[in-house]
């Protein structure tokens, strides 16, 4: 059972992270497209390219973590 609950947690907190993720990305988006200054634009636009992109991989990151530390085999120390 408690495998069951931390499991439906585990993909709560992935969804909601992603959903952040994303709606960050689009708000720094609509924010970079009105900028009128070309280098500002486009040193931003790469900022916020990175910064989804890091974002995204340490949200595969923390749900692939957490669900092999719940669902993973007990390794004897050592190994």
């Amino acid at each position: 059972m408690k495998k069951l609950a931390a499991s439906v947690l585990v993909a709560a907190v992935a969804v909601a992270l992603t959903t952040a993720a994303v709606a960050l990305l689009v708000g720094a988006t609509i924010r970079i497209s009105t900028t009128s200054n070309v280098v500002l634009r486009a040193s931003a636009t790469v900022a916020a390219f990175l910064a989804g992109w890091v974002w995204l991989l340490a949200t595969v990151y923390v749900a692939t973590h957490t669900a092999v530390l719940i669902f993973g085999k007990d390794l004897p120390p050592g190994s």
